[in-house]
C-alpha cells in the first residue's frame, strides 16, 4: 500500500520549526517555500507572501514577549534587562526577549556591531554566561517564542469561511436579491429546503455580497460544536479579530467556562456597539438545535436562547431543512426546473439529448448535490447519455458513486482517501501533489476554503468514508494516523487527539490532550474532546493514562456542570498514592459530592486532596532546590536564584491558605504577603490579582480598611487588565463593601453604581443584590433618601435571602428619618427576624438595638428594653466588646 506523500518537515516537532525559521528569518523566500509555519493554513496569510507574513508574526510575538511598550534605544533595553536578571535570572521576559534580539532579530544591534549574531562565544561574553547555559537559555527564549507565535497566530482557531463559489446560480439573481434586502433591515433571514438544492451555495453567496467583510460562518455539528461555548470562543475570536474583545477577553479569563450565558451575551453586545457596522452572522445546519421537543437537550435549549437573544443586535442568515421558529423572514428553496437543470449543465459544457436531460431530472430532481456527482461522473470519462439510461433501474447515488470510483486514477483515489479522514478541512501544504488536486478540483470533487484548506466535497466524503469495501478499516486507520501527525504539527490537538483515537491509538490521544488540555479549554475545544474522551475507555491504557483519562474526563463533566457523571469517571480507578492527578483527583471529588448535596464527604475529601498536595509540596520544593544545585554547578547563579523564588512562592501561598483556615489571621497576612512578593518577581499576574484579592479580604475581615482598599484596588486593576471583567466587578463590590465600612459613602456609592449596572445587565441576582444593599445604605447615609428606598426595594425584588435583612434594616432607617415611625417599626421587625432565619446574628443585633431605641421612643418601654437586651446579648455572644457597651448605656435608667 502507498504511503502518504508528506513534506519531510511535517515530522518536526513544533517547536523545532519554530527554531529553524528563526535561523533563516531573514530568508522569506526559503521561509516560504519550506516552512510549515509560513503556509496560509497556518497563519491565515492570504495577500503578503508567505514567508513575509511568517517574518511579521515572529516579529510580533518577540514583541509580545516584552512588557508593555518597547524601551526606546540600546542603552534603555540594557538597563531594564539588567534589573530584570538580577530579580528574575534568567527566565524573565525582558531577558529571554534580549536573547531573541541578540541572536535573530537585531532591532537594536546593527548587523555588525559586537556582539555579532554569529558569534556565539562573544555572545557569551556580552552576558557573562558559559556557553552551555547560553545555549540552555536560548532554547528556553524559543520556546516562550512558541507560545507566543500560538498566541498571535491562534491556529488552533481557524474560523470557518464560506465556501468558495464555483457553482453557477441559475435563476437565483431575484431570490438573492430578495435574502439580501432583508438582512440589510437588520432581519433575521432562514434558508430552508430539502439537503442539496443550493442553500449553502445561495447563503455562502449573500456572504460575498455582504457590504460589511468579513462575515462569521458557523457549522453546526451535533456531538462536536452544537453547544454554546463552541459558538462563543468562535463568536468572541471574531469579533476580537475585528477590534472588539469584550467577550474574547472574557472567555480567556475563564479558562474556557461559560458559566453565565448572559454575561457572555451583554459582552457580545457590548462588543458589536464597538464596530462601525453590523456583521453579518451565518449559522449552517441550524437544524442541529432544533430537536423534537421532548428529544431537546438543555446544551440545544441554552443555545437556542442565545441565538434568539442574538437577533436582536445584528442580521442572522439560518441555513437549515426547516425554517427555525426565530427568524423573522424565512425563504423556502427548491430543486431546479428541467429548463434549469439545462442551464446549469450547459454552464458545465455539458450538453445531452432531451431524452436524457428528462432522465438526469427526474433522478436528480434538480438537487445541486446529485447534479454535481453527475457532472464528476461526466467529467470522469462516462458520458451522461449513457449513464442516465441506468437511473431508472439502480440505486440512485451508490450506482454513481461505484461507477465514479472506477473511472478514478489511483492517485486520485488514494488523495480523496487521505483527506476524508479530516472532519474539517486539512492543511493544503502538507502534500506536494498540485497535478492530483488540480485534477480533482477540476472534477469537482475537491474545494478549497480560501483560507489554506482543502476539502473532499460533503457527499463524496460520505459515501467513501462509509464504503468499507473501497476504503478498508486498515487504510483508513492508517491515514488517520497520518492526519493526526499533520495536526499536532500544527498545534491542532483536539483534531489531532480526534484522528489517534480513529486510528486506534488511545494511548496518544490522551497523553496528547491531557498536556494540552488547559490551553485547548481555553480555545473553546472542551465540548468536542468531551464527547471524544466519552468514548474512550480505560481499559487497556497503562495506569498513567488511565488516570489522566479520568481526571481529563472529570474536569471536562464539570465544566457542563455534570458532577454525577463526573465523580463517576473517577470512581472507575484506584488511584496511586501521592500523585499530582491523585490530588487533583480528590479536589473534584470533594467538588462534585458538595454539588450533589454531601457536603461532609466533601470535606473528608478536601482533606485528603489538601494532604496530598502537602506531601506534592514538599516534593516540588525538594525538586526546585535540586534544580537549584544543579544551577550552581554549573555556574548558573539567576537560574538558582529563581528555582528557590519558585520554591518559596509555592510554600508561602500553601501556608497562607491553611494559616487562615486555622483563624490565625495575622500570620496568614505575613504568609500572604510573601506569596505576593514572590509573585511580583515572578511577574505571575493571576497570582498577583488573586493574592490582591485574598489580602483585602483579611484586612477586611480585621477592620484594617485603609490596607482592605489598597489590595482590593490593587485586584480590581489586575483582573481587569487580564480582561476578566466577572471577576473585577465582583472586586469592585467588594471594595464598595469596604469604602461604606469606612465612612467614605460618596466613594462606595461611586464604585458601587456601575457595578450594580454590569451585574444587572448580565443577569446575576446574587452580585447585584449584595453591591445594591451597599448602595442604598450608602444613599441614606448621604442622605439620598429616594435613591435609598428605590435601591432597596430593587434588592428586595431580587429575593436573594442573605441581602433582604440589609434592605429591610435601610427600609427601616429611611422611614425613621422621614418621621414615619410606625411604618420604620415594621421594617426593623421583618430585618430581625429575616436576619434571625438566616442565621446572621451579626446584623440580627443590630436590628434588635435599632428596634429597641425606636420602641422606647415611641412610648412602649418595656419592649424597647427587651429588644436591647436581645441586641446586647447577640454582640456579646459575637465578641463585639464596643457595640456591646454602647447598647449597655441605652439600659442605663
Amino acid at each position: 500500500m502507498p504511503q502518504p506523500t508528506r513534506k519531510p518537515t511535517h515530522a518536526i516537532s513544533y517547536i523545532e520549526q519554530v527554531r529553524q525559521a528563526l535561523n533563516r528569518l531573514h530568508e522569506s523566500d526559503w521561509l516560504g517555500q519550506n516552512s510549515p509555519l509560513a503556509a496560509p493554513y497556518f497563519l491565515g496569510a492570504t495577500q503578503a507572501s508567505g514567508g513575509q507574513a511568517l517574518q511579521a508574526a515572529l516579529l510580533a510575538a518577540a514583541t509580545a514577549l516584552w512588557p508593555g511598550a518597547l524601551p526606546p534605544d540600546r542603552d534603555t533595553l540594557l538597563t531594564i534587562v539588567n534589573e530584570d536578571r538580577l530579580a528574575r535570572g534568567h527566565k524573565g521576559p525582558h531577558y529571554l526577549f534580549f536573547l531573541l534580539e541578540l541572536r535573530y532579530f537585531r532591532r537594536y544591534f546593527e548587523p555588525h556591531v559586537q556582539p555579532r549574531a554569529d558569534n556565539d562565544l562573544a555572545v557569551c561574553e556580552f552576558l557573562n554566561i558559559s556557553r552551555a547555559s547560553y545555549f540552555n537559555h536560548l532554547k528556553v527564549a524559543q520556546e516562550a517564542l512558541g507560545q507566543k507565535l500560538l498566541d498571535v497566530v491562534r491556529p488552533t482557531l481557524r474560523l470557518e469561511r464560506p465556501l468558495q463559489i464555483q457553482t453557477h446560480l441559475v435563476n437565483r439573481a431575484e431570490f438573492i436579491a430578495r435574502c439580501l434586502a432583508d438582512l440589510q433591515m437588520g432581519r433575521s433571514v432562514a434558508l430552508s429546503g430539502a439537503g442539496g438544492v443550493g442553500k449553502t451555495t445561495c447563503a455562502a453567496t449573500l456572504a460575498q455580497k455582504w457590504p460589511h467583510q468579513p462575515v462569521f460562518w458557523y457549522t453546526l455539528r451535533p456531538a462536536f460544536n452544537d453547544r454554546l461555548d463552541s459558538l462563543l470562543f468562535s463568536l468572541g475570536y471574531y469579533l476580537h479579530q475585528q477590534g472588539a474583545s469584550g467577550l474574547w477577553q472574557q472567555l480567556i479569563a475563564d479558562n474556557g467556562r461559560v458559566e453565565n450565558p448572559d454575561l457572555a451575551l451583554a459582552q457580545v453586545r457590548g462588543d458589536l456597539q464597538q464596530l462601525p457596522s453590523p456583521p453579518l452572522i451565518c449559522l449552517d445546519e441550524i437544524d442541529a438545535i432544533f430537536a423534537e421537543t421532548d428529544l431537546q437537550t438543555t446544551s440545544q435549549l441554552q443555545i437556542r436562547e442565545f441565538v434568539h437573544s442574538l437577533c436582536q443586535f445584528t442580521p442572522l442568515l439560518l441555513i437549515g431543512l426547516r425554517p427555525p421558529p426565530l427568524a423573522v423572514a424565512h425563504h423556502p428553496m427548491v430543486g431546479m426546473t428541467l429548463d434549469e437543470t439545462a442551464v446549469f449543465l450547459a454552464a458545465a459544457d455539458l450538453t445531452i439529448p432531451t431524452e436524457a436531460l428528462a432522465q438526469v431530472h427526474a433522478f436528480t430532481g434538480g438537487n445541486l448535490r446529485l447534479l454535481h456527482l453527475c457532472i464528476a461522473l461526466h467529467k470522469a470519462g462516462i458520458p451522461l447519455a449513457e449513464a442516465s439510461a441506468q437511473f431508472p433501474h439502480a440505486p440512485a447515488v451508490q450506482t454513481l458513486w461505484g461507477r465514479l470510483w472506477q473511472r478514478l486514477l489511483s492517485d486520485e483515489r488514494e488523495f480523496l482517501q487521505r483527506l476524508c479522514v479530516f472532519r474539517s478541512p486539512a492543511p493544503l501544504d502538507a502534500w506536494d501533489e498540485p497535478d492530483v488536486l488540480a485534477r480533482l478540483q477540476q472534477q469537482r470533487l475537491v474545494q478549497q476554503d480560501g483560507g489554506g484548506g482543502i476539502a473532499v466535497i460533503p457527499l463524496v466524503r460520505e459515501l467513501l468514508y462509509a464504503d468499507g469495501q473501497r476504503f478498508p478499516i486498515a487504510r483508513r486507520e492508517q491515514y488517520h494516523l497520518a492526519a493526526a501527525e499533520i495536526r499536532l504539527a500544527r498545534g491542532e490537538f483536539t483534531a489531532a487527539a480526534h484522528n489517534y483515537h480513529l486510528a486506534g491509538e488511545n494511548a496518544l490521544a490522551v497523553q496528547v490532550w491531557f498536556a494540552q488540555r488547559q490551553h485547548e479549554v481555553s480555545r473553546g475545544y472542551a465540548s468536542a474532546a468531551l464527547h471524544l474522551f466519552q468514548q474512550i475507555s480505560g481499559r487497556g491504557l497503562a495506569q498513567p493514562e488511565q488516570e489522566a483519562l479520568a481526571l481529563l474526563q472529570a474536569e471536562l463533566f464539570q465544566l457542563h456542570g455534570d458532577p454525577e457523571a463526573g465523580l463517576a469517571a473517577l470512581r472507575e480507578l484506584s488511584w496511586e498514592v501521592e500523585s499530582e492527578t491523585a490530588g487533583r483527583a480528590a479536589l473534584l471529588r470533594g467538588s462534585f459530592y458538595n454539588a450533589l448535596g454531601y457536603p461532609h464527604r466533601a470535606l473528608a475529601l478536601y482533606e485528603e486532596g489538601m494532604n496530598l498536595t502537602a506531601s506534592l509540596l514538599n516534593q516540588m520544593v525538594h525538586l526546585h532546590y535540586q534544580r537549584g544545585v544543579t544551577h550552581i554547578q554549573q555556574r548558573d547563579l539567576d537560574a538558582a536564584w529563581q528555582e528557590a523564588q519558585l520554591a518559596q512562592y509555592e510554600a508561602a501561598h500553601l501556608q497562607a491558605i491553611v494559616t487562615e483556615e486555622r483563624g490565625a489571621y495575622q500570620e496568614a497576612v505575613a504568609y500572604y504577603e510573601q506569596a505576593l512578593a514572590y509573585a511580583q518577581a515572578a511577574g505571575f499576574e493571576q497570582g498577583l490579582a488573586r493574592t490582591h484579592r485574598e489580602l483585602s479580604k483579611m484586612w477586611g475581615r480585621m477592620a484594617q480598611l485603609d490596607k482592605a482598599l489598597h489590595h482590593g484596588a490593587a485586584a480590581s486593576r489586575t483582573f481587569g487588565h487580564m480582561g476578566d471583567r466577572l471577576s473585577q466587578e465582583k472586586m469592585n463590590s467588594s471594595l464598595a463593601a469596604h469604602y461604606f465600612q469606612a465612612g467614605r459613602f460618596a466613594e462606595a456609592i461611586q464604585i458601587a453604581v456601575p457595578t450594580v449596572a454590569f451585574f444587572e445587565g448580565v443577569n446575576i441576582p446574587y452580585w447585584t443584590a449584595v453591591t445594591a444593599s451597599t448602595l442604598a445604605e450608602a444613599y441614606y447615609e448621604t442622605g439620598q433618601l429616594a435613591e435609598a428606598t428605590a435601591t432597596a426595594h430593587k434588592v428586595l425584588a431580587l429575593a436573594e435571602p442573605h441581602t433582604q435583612p440589609y434592605a429591610y434594616y435601610t427600609l427601616g432607617l429611611v422611614m425613621r428619618a422621614s418621621g414615619d415611625s410606625a411604618q420604620s417599626e415594621g421594617y426593623f421587625r421583618q430585618s430581625q427576624q429575616v436576619a434571625a432565619e438566616n442565621g446572621d446574628r451579626y446584623l440580627e443585633a443590630y436590628a434588635w438595638r435599632v428596634l429597641g431605641e425606636l420602641l422606647q421612643n415611641r412610648g412602649k418601654e418595656e419592649d424597647g428594653r427587651a429588644a436591647i437586651q436581645a441586641a446586647l446579648h447577640q454582640f456579646e455572644t459575637l465578641g463585639m466588646s464596643q457595640e456591646a457597651a454602647a447598647t449597655r448605656q441605652l439600659l442605663s435608667p
